[in-house]
C-alpha cells in the first residue's frame, strides 16, 4: 500500500503539470549560463538552441506538432536572454521582459528522433 501511495505522489506533478518543461527550461537556462562564463555574446548575436524532436512533441500525423514550435522558441529566447546577459540587466533595473512580436518560417516536416535548431535574435526597434 505504501509504494502505491509514493507512486501516486511521484506521479501526481506529471498530470498536473507539464514538468518537462520545466525540466527543459531548467537545462537550457543552465547551458546558456555556462556558456555566458566561457565567453558572453553580444546583444545582437545570434544563439543557437538544439533539440530533439520526442513523442510529447508528436502529432496524430506522425511530425512534430506546429504548437510545439513556439514552445521551443520560448527555450531559444530563455538561451538569448541569459547568453547575452540581458535577463541580469533587466532585473538589476527592477523590469521584467515581454515578446514583442515572433515569426516562425516552417521549412519542413521533422519526425521522431530528428534533431533540429532554433536560432534566436534581438532586433532594435525604434519607437
Amino acid at each position: 500500500m505504501a509504494t502505491i501511495w509514493l507512486l501516486t505522489i511521484l506521479l501526481a506533478p506529471f498530470t498536473l503539470f507539464d514538468v518537462w518543461y520545466f525540466v527543459n527550461g531548467f537545462i537550457t537556462w543552465m547551458v546558456a549560463k555556462l556558456q555566458k562564463t566561457i565567453r558572453k555574446k553580444g546583444v545582437l548575436e545570434e544563439v543557437v538552441t538544439y533539440g530533439l524532436v520526442t513523442t510529447t512533441d508528436m502529432s496524430s500525423v506522425v511530425h512534430k506538432n506546429n504548437a510545439r514550435y513556439p514552445r521551443k522558441c520560448d527555450f531559444g529566447r530563455f538561451h538569448l536572454w541569459e547568453s547575452t546577459g540581458m535577463w541580469d540587466s533587466v532585473v538589476k533595473l527592477g523590469g521584467s521582459m515581454t515578446l514583442g512580436a515572433s515569426t516562425i518560417r516552417f521549412r519542413r516536416s521533422l519526425y521522431f528522433l530528428e534533431p533540429f535548431r532554433v536560432r534566436s535574435k534581438a532586433r532594435i526597434v525604434n519607437i
